[in-house]
């Protein structure tokens, strides 16, 4: 089921959870979208999203694997 790697991405499991992930989506977004503009954004934020679900599949690390974490951290090292 491959689409798990993308719609995992909008998913949370706590309010805690999608809360930090809005902040921080919130404070570097801007920055990513600023320096290489909404597309090459959007790239980023979804190619980092799925590459680090699938390395967490791959990995076996848990087969429960939700939220932008890996997306967010994707935006951060873009810059």
């Amino acid at each position: 089921e491959i689409y798990r790697l993308f719609t995992s991405m909008f998913l949370h499991q706590t309010l805690f959870h999608i809360s930090s992930n809005m902040i921080s989506l919130k404070v570097y977004g801007p920055m990513v979208e600023k320096w290489y503009g909404t597309k090459k954004f959007l790239f980023v934020y979804l190619a980092s999203g799925i590459f680090s679900n699938l390395s967490t599949f791959l990995m076996n690390v848990s087969p429960l694997s939700i939220g932008a974490s890996g997306a967010i951290y994707g935006l951060i090292g873009a810059l």
